[in-house]
């Protein structure tokens, strides 16, 4: 159901992480550019792919509008990407309380 943008959410959030907690410390710090210049742009496509599966969500109705700002907005704290992982996947757990995801999952019986 949301699993790409549950994975999206928690490749954002640690890339996000590692370039406001490591990178760029480094970078003022240390005086050493290059973690920044390696892990920018690979937090800015992690980025746009979580924006490509919130978007995704929002057109199949997965997630309402109240909960699409919740997760954008997260996406902009350190490590807020883990939580919004974190939060998807216990909303869809007590959605789906079997552990199914919906038609085509692995444990629906064969016809």
């Amino acid at each position: 159901m949301t699993t790409g943008l549950r994975r999206s959410a928690a490749i954002e959030g640690i890339s996000l992480a590692l370039l406001t907690l490591v990178a760029v410390p480094i970078k003022y710090w240390g005086g050493y550019q290059k973690p920044v210049e390696f892990i920018g742009p690979l937090h800015g496509m992690a980025f746009l792919v979580f924006l490509y599966f919130l978007i995704r969500a929002i057109a199949a109705d997965e997630v309402g509008l109240k909960e699409a700002t919740r997760l954008f907005l997260g996406a902009f704290i350190p490590l807020g990407g883990i939580v919004n992982e974190r939060w998807l996947r216990q909303r869809d757990s007590a959605r789906h309380p079997s552990g199914t995801t919906g038609p085509g999952h692995f444990s629906d019986p064969v016809p």
